[in-house]
């Protein structure tokens, strides 16, 4: 898949999505950061990037 490189230091939860799961959404954390850091970086915001691969899709239901 690769390397992906985000503006912030906690990354938090990845997930594919788009048409067709290529997209790569990235959420960050600013918890525990000080407000130096929080300015000195992207912290707390969600990021999306278009990948070369594909992400499963989760069911709409599980039964």
């Amino acid at each position: 898949m690769g390397e992906y490189r985000f503006p912030a230091s906690q990354v938090s939860c990845p997930a594919f999505g788009g048409p067709d799961n290529r997209h790569l959404y990235v959420t960050t954390a600013a918890e525990g950061l000080t407000a130096e850091q929080i300015a000195g970086e992207q912290a707390g915001q969600v990021f999306v990037t278009q990948t070369e691969c594909s992400g499963k899709p989760e069911p709409q239901v599980i039964l």
